[in-house]
């Protein structure tokens, strides 16, 4: 447990706090948020409780949503859990965010069968005197503004993490101390317009100027508690705005009252002293309200593993990590199906040939017949044998293995951190894809969906919905192995590795079809220019008109143009040591770079020579090993190469040019730590999206995944599908400057939007 005290105030001046929701949905607001809660210490609560205000924040997530009943029901649970329990306030804290994990682990449990799960997010403020205790559980934000500024109370190592997830209930605390006019807000969630300069702007406003100024521009979904602290007498008050009216507004005081107005109007004073009322008489456990209109209790350990209508009740010796214990008694079922089944096609083929073949006329039978029924009469049985043990025998092996991955997943909620944890998930897939390799049931998909909704937490993965971005097919053996876009992604460039060509699609309401016209391929003469291995993207202002910049292996270049036009062939003057084979290039407000792996080099052809000059390196003294590079991308001076092996080397251009090889990758998630590789990634692309979110994308093929990271090779999080894909390593990718994420896999072009 770590307690952060942000400061060691110490004031002797009275309290009161006022707060007010701000809940948006759907574009309406609305004057309460069910899963907030706030009171005062009721008149019966334990010892070291008297003197608390409380406030719970409560934002379940995932396909397992509450009711606003159930969310009143439970969280009025976990306030009057908090004032039940005695001692130090983050001790209640504690008590409160543990019943609170273990109760959505039981029904996250009772629900995967019907692919129904749900994370909590979990915000705790508790107001003692002059100070605030605040605890957080997953990626919660608060925002407190004093005197001092703003501090924001987050941390990044929370990301992916929340309740619901593991046995291990994971809080951090705070403490500061609070002076009048503080301000105070919680959000799950909050708005990117929510800015430093805009929370500091806050201080010194009413009530209902800050609530304009909180929900301005915020989009159609919000949910966030404001707390003012004011002198006072200790007591706690909850506003209710009234909706904002619809039509032009003359001024803010007409929207949204005062707070003193808000105060005498809308402040539910029945709600709050029956709350308070409620609290002091005799607590006990509600009925949570869940996702089915039964009652369903919770489940012991013992009984974790469902059993379906389908099944035999297994034994509970079944159950057994050891490997002779689960694969023995499998194989002994397929014998003993097997052998049934042979013992049933038997009889029934005995009594087939005594119904065909009476006593008396046995004899008569020529040769040749006995001798065709003594030949099928096996090979039937065996037909019929093996047809019983795909029948049967690939059911009990499914059963098995689903045991298997039942058992995995009881093991995999007892883990902690999140190392263990994400071994522990894989594990359950493994067993599932065994699974499945017999039988593919509901109930395995949703495992599986499961487990790897936990695992997309833990590695922050964000899934898209890929869709094909091609009207037209384009031939089998093709290979997209580059992609670009053009005029606001209305044009889109292929780079075929297969023949060497571009291939050009312009944007239709059906998708991108092919133009048929468009000239980009090997020339023989006047200068001969090979298969294209990259192209690049021309700007606008290009003044041959020009579209797309390809190079082939021999250093060669061409630039081509739509509307059926022949392209135009150039040749870059080779280096003093000539030209290797150049394999990649890109082009910067500076120059062309040119990547050639054979002479261990980067060129650079400045922008103010026209390719009159030979190229410069790019390296002094210091040069990496570039023999394995499989590409590269620049941001200003910064160059980063890509080896075959999926490590990078990152390099300054300066006096002198300076290299990290190889390149330290920094794991922001939990677990994660600065390491030159990352989840074992292969990768095989590389591109720098300019600002405003300067970033670097990379393209790990096999899995295919798309993975995000900072300039400074801070990972941020990774893109992969949310449908179903053609098998096959993805060959190519694009992120386009409108946030369109293109992705290739062989012959097939897909698009999605990034969120």
């Amino acid at each position: 447990m770590e307690i952060i005290y942000i400061d060691n105030t110490f004031m002797t001046t009275s309290l009161d706090f006022i707060l007010l929701p701000l809940h948006r949905q759907n574009d309406r607001d609305l004057p309460e948020i069910p899963g907030m809660y706030a009171t005062q210490a009721p008149r019966r609560c334990a010892r070291g409780r008297s003197l608390d205000n409380l406030v719970v924040h409560l934002t379940l997530e995932g396909t397992a949503p509450l009711s606003p009943k159930g969310y009143t029901k439970l969280v009025g649970y976990l306030v009057d859990l908090y004032f039940k329990t005695a001692g130090s306030s983050t001790a209640a804290m504690q008590t409160v965010a543990s019943w609170l994990n273990d109760y959505l682990i039981e029904r996250n449990l009772r629900g995967v069968s019907r692919s129904m799960q749900s994370i909590g997010l979990l915000s705790m403020a508790v107001f003692r005197g002059n100070r605030l205790f605040l605890a957080q559980c997953g990626p919660t934000h608060a925002f407190l503004v004093n005197s001092g500024g703003l501090t924001h109370f987050h941390e990044s190592d929370m990301e992916g993490r929340g309740l619901g997830l593991g046995r291990a209930t994971k809080i951090r605390y705070y403490q500061v101390g609070l002076s009048p006019n503080d301000l105070l807000i919680i959000s799950a969630d909050p708005p990117s317009v929510w800015t430093t300069p805009m929370f500091n702007g806050l201080r010194g406003l009413t009530i209902s100027q800050m609530h304009l100024r909180l929900i301005h521009q915020i989009g159609p979904e919000l949910e966030a508690t404001l707390v003012h602290v004011q002198s006072g007498e200790r007591k706690l008050r909850v506003l209710r705005p009234e909706p904002l009216k619809e039509g032009p507004k003359t001024s803010a005081e007409k929207d949204v009252p005062s707070a003193e107005k808000v105060g005498q109007a809308r402040i539910s004073q029945q709600e709050m002293a029956h709350a308070i009322e409620a609290q002091s008489q005799s607590l006990s456990q509600p009925v949570v309200e869940s996702y089915r209109e039964d009652s369903i209790p919770l489940r012991t350990h013992e009984d974790a593993v469902s059993v379906y209508p389908d099944q035999e009740v297994p034994q509970r010796e079944r159950i057994r990590p050891q490997r002779e214990r689960i694969v023995g008694p499998a194989l002994l079922k397929i014998g003993e199906a097997i052998g049934d089944a042979i013992q049933q096609a038997s009889r029934v083929i005995s009594q087939f040939i005594k119904r065909m073949l009476p006593d008396e006329s046995l004899l008569a039978i020529p040769t040749s017949m006995m001798a065709f029924i003594a030949i099928a009469v096996p090979l039937i049985v065996v037909a019929i044998a093996a047809t019983a043990y795909f029948q049967r025998g690939r059911v009990r092996m499914y059963e098995e293995y689903y045991l298997q991955a039942q058992y995995a997943a009881e093991q995999a909620l007892q883990q902690s951190n999140a190392p263990a944890l994400r071994d522990a998930w894989h594990t359950v897939l493994e067993h599932l894809d065994n699974a499945e390799d017999y039988q593919v049931t509901e109930n395995s998909q949703v495992m599986r969906s499961y487990a790897m909704s936990v695992l997309d937490n833990l590695d922050v993965v964000v899934r898209l919905p890929f869709q094909q971005a091609l009207v037209d097919i384009l031939p089998s053996d093709a290979k997209i192995q580059r992609i670009v876009t053009r005029e606001g992604d209305n044009e889109l460039y292929l780079l075929n590795g297969t023949k060497g060509h571009v291939i050009r699609a312009v944007l239709t309401e059906q998708g991108y079809k092919i133009d048929p016209d468009f000239v980009c391929e090997p020339v023989p003469k006047p200068l001969i220019v090979g298969e294209l291995v990259d192209i690049i993207a021309l700007p606008l202002d290009d003044p041959n008109n020009a579209v797309i910049l390809g190079m082939d292996g021999n250093g060669n270049l061409m630039q081509c143009m739509p509307g059926g036009k022949p392209p135009l062939t150039l040749q870059m003057p080779p280096p003093d040591m000539s030209w290797g084979t150049p394999r990649a290039f890109e082009m910067t407000s500076s120059g062309l770079y040119v990547l050639d792996p054979v002479t261990n080099a980067v060129w650079i052809f400045w922008n103010n020579d026209e390719f009159a000059e030979l190229p410069t390196l790019f390296f002094d003294d210091q040069i990496p090993p570039m023999g394995d590079v499989i590409d590269l991308t620049l941001n200003r001076d910064d160059l980063y190469l890509i080896h075959e092996d999926g490590h990078l080397t990152t390099c300054t251009f300066g006096t002198p040019t300076r290299c990290q090889d190889p390149a330290m990758i920094n794991d922001l998630r939990n677990g994660g730590a600065s390491s030159p590789r990352i989840d074992e990634a292969v990768f095989q692309e590389i591109q720098y999206a300019p600002p405003p979110d300067p970033s670097l994308y990379l393209l790990e093929p096999e899995i295919p995944a798309i993975y995000h990271f900072s300039v400074r090779l801070s990972y941020q999080r990774q893109f992969r599908t949310q449908n179903p894909l053609p098998e096959g390593p993805a060959t190519a990718f694009f992120v386009s400057p409108n946030r369109q994420v293109f992705l290739a896999i062989g012959n097939q072009v897909f698009l999605s939007p990034l969120p």
